[in-house]
């Protein structure tokens, strides 16, 4: 839809290496596109990555919990001249299963609606019939969330991680991004994670931008809206369930032609 998007200015908080395909599809369409990260990414190694590395065989099952988790698990896999041969590979959504599809494993699972570790724990294959007694690595950054691991124990798995990246908050003005764009309040903002939001929370306070507090957004999944108005943002959030560029685009899409 050329165009569809004219006028529109939107602020993307995902991080460098996530943000380039949409804001060029954004402006395709007529859009600006704002990149505002608001999250570093930043690869972690060390002794307990090696071992968890050196071990993979032993895992029945492997779990992707993001494309950087893939990207960056992928990476340690070939530092350590490791790879996966029977393992079952699980993804937490699309983005994720076809970063690992991109890279060559054809079979991955994946929920089929929900994109979060909940979904992943209605699957079929990590019910308690078939993860009772098996090992399970989940390759993940630091610091994520325990409610994976915390029930596939209860159902009888022997679950490990595998960190190979954390996230850091980002440097950026955000003053100085809108500035340079021309843009004084963007006409949405795109936040795909609860660590984005409640960064651009204090980043917004911080450089007393507080109307920015107005600014529509649109979030990913209803973990993250349910922290919206919390945090001091005054617009009831879009929840899309998936984070990916088709469907963030078309969001966008809707949200203009209802503005029109």
């Amino acid at each position: 839809m050329p165009h569809s998007l004219q006028g529109l200015s939107v602020l993307i908080t995902r991080p460098d290496a996530h943000a380039g395909s949409i804001c060029e599809r954004i402006e395709v369409a007529g859009g600006v596109a704002i990149s505002a990260p608001m999250l570093e990414i930043q690869p972690a190694s060390g002794p307990s990555v090696k071992a968890r590395i050196d071990a993979i065989e032993s895992y029945a099952k492997v779990i992707f919990i993001s494309r950087n988790a893939v990207s960056y698990g992928l990476a340690e896999l070939a530092n350590h001249h490791r790879r996966f041969t029977t393992q079952q590979l699980f993804a937490v959504g699309p983005g994720t299963a076809k970063a690992l599809q991109d890279s060559g494993f054809g079979t991955v699972s994946m929920p089929v609606d929900e994109f979060s570790s909940a979904g992943l724990l209605r699957l079929d294959a990590l019910q308690d019939s078939q993860v009772a007694g098996a090992k399970i690595l989940i390759f993940r950054g630091s610091g994520g969330r325990e409610l994976l691991s915390e029930t596939l124990t209860s159902r009888g798995a022997a679950v490990d991680y595998c960190e190979v990246y954390a996230r850091a908050a980002t440097q950026l003005s955000l003053a100085r991004t809108l500035l340079a764009a021309r843009v004084r309040t963007p006409g949405v903002a795109v936040v795909t994670s609860l660590d984005i939001l409640n960064n651009l929370a204090e980043k917004i306070r911080a450089e007393a931008l507080i109307e920015l507090f107005n600014m529509p957004l649109i979030v990913v999944g209803a973990r993250v809206a349910n922290r919206v108005a919390a945090l001091g943002f005054t617009n009831p959030p879009v929840i899309v369930d998936n984070p990916d560029d088709d469907t963030i685009i078309d969001t966008l899409i809707h949200r203009a032609m209802d503005e029109l």
